[in-house]
């Protein structure tokens, strides 16, 4: 389970992720103690193309780099992925999106202006 890449990359980059995205992005290995070991690759970048998830983006503060950040952002999702930008909110420097797993995975390993990746979901108090 260690050698998977979207583990990896949560262990690497612990701080860009809140509590919640963590674990979402974990359960995606749920299935595999179920696969045979030589399916897990195929499987594994099966499941980066196809799982999706709402997440919210929150960049560096600085005005400049949230519009630097967002056109490096629309290259990654207009680029045949099945991701998509949801809303903007330059005020506060972030953006909602649907992205898949290996979008996330682009996205954190080659964009050092985002700050952070939520999960976007409801919040009770």
């Amino acid at each position: 389970m260690l050698g998977f890449s979207m583990i990896q990359l949560v262990w690497k980059n612990s701080q860009k992720f809140d509590r919640e995205m963590r674990e979402k992005i974990i359960h995606l290995y749920r299935p595999f103690r179920h696969i045979p070991c030589f399916l897990h690759q195929p499987f594994e970048n099966l499941t980066k193309r196809i799982k999706k998830f709402p997440v919210i983006i929150e960049f560096e503060e600085s005005n400049a780099s949230f519009q630097s950040a967002m056109q490096n952002v629309h290259q990654y999702i207009t680029g045949g992925s099945r991701s998509k930008i949801e809303y903007e909110f330059p005020s506060i420097s972030c953006c909602s999106a649907v992205l898949t797993a290996s979008t996330i995975e682009k996205l954190i390993q080659q964009h050092p202006n985002i700050k952070k990746i939520h999960h976007d979901r409801e919040v009770k108090a």
